[in-house]
């Protein structure tokens, strides 16, 4: 919500890089913690929790954001105007939340089973099944570094509508192609690519719907990260019951149809937004 504040016109690329962020902080502060084996857990919590209020310093300092960030104004009127989240909830809105629950189902669906299926439906060897995964996380990295320029330079939406063909594409060619080892690991690299912009994307796209309104960014965003948690909860646990009881193969299928499902939703949700435009 605050990048989103102070990076209004470039908030999908701002996004990029807090995501970028999280997976450099996921990879450094484990071995942080490895050379601080010899402390007590006390200690390293204690050291955790001066960072964290470090941060909290940090983000007193920065500028005050407009009033009208938090408050709903009406012209003429002296006290703030509460409004219920329904009273602004809008078709795009609702299909801007579905396709993030879509695309993170998809994410951590394909990072839980990838592996499996390449060992399983593909006989992969185990380094190979293992190679795939970290070639799916480095594309995923990769494609959000590319998203930070990507998205400045052209529209959030243009971007996102590539990145999703891609991963669709690349699914497809993990489903059908009688993948040799190094086009294994291109097809999962593709796939993290194409995924790699979409989820910083979206949480921007929805916090634009109400650009014109923006004490609802707060509410608007939480729907975007809420929708993308929830689709994180069930959709590793769906695939894998798809797994289960139809086939590892299938199973990769499936996501792949999560992503074209991913893919339809959002042609949608541009379509809504440009007909309510008009």
């Amino acid at each position: 919500v605050c990048l989103l504040a102070f990076f209004r016109e470039k908030g999908a690329s701002a996004l990029s890089k807090l995501n970028i962020s999280y997976g450099v902080g996921a990879l450094i502060a484990p071995q942080i913690v490895m050379a601080l084996a010899a402390l007590t857990y006390q200690s390293i919590f204690i050291i955790s929790a001066a960072l964290s209020l470090a941060v909290a310093g940090f983000l007193t300092t920065l500028p005050k954001m407009d009033r009208e960030m938090h408050i709903n104004k009406i012209e003429g009127a002296t006290t703030p105007v509460k409004e219920s989240f329904l009273s602004f909830f809008t078709l795009p809105m609702a299909l801007m939340a579905a396709v993030t629950f879509l695309y993170v189902g998809t994410e951590s669906s394909a990072g839980t089973w990838l592996f499996t299926y390449m060992h399983d439906a593909r006989s992969a060897s185990d380094k190979l099944a293992s190679l795939a995964v970290t070639s799916l996380f480095m594309g995923l990295t990769l494609g959000r570094l590319i998203a930070i320029k990507a998205t400045v330079k052209f529209k959030p939406s243009k971007v996102t509508l590539v990145a999703m063909s891609l991963v669709v594409l690349a699914f497809v060619g993990l489903d059908l192609l009688s993948a040799t080892e190094h086009l294994a690991l291109l097809l999962a690299l593709a796939i993290g690519v194409g995924l790699g912009p979409i989820y910083p994307s979206m949480v921007a796209q929805t916090a634009h719907l109400v650009k014109d309104r923006p004490e609802r960014a707060a509410s608007v965003t939480a729907l975007a990260i809420s929708s993308g948690a929830v689709g994180g909860i069930l959709m590793p646990g769906i695939t894998g019951q798809v797994l289960a009881r139809i086939g590892v193969e299938q199973s990769m299928v499936f996501i792949t149809a999560l992503s074209l499902i991913m893919l339809v939703t959002f042609s949608l949700a541009l379509l809504s937004i440009k007909s309510q435009a008009k």
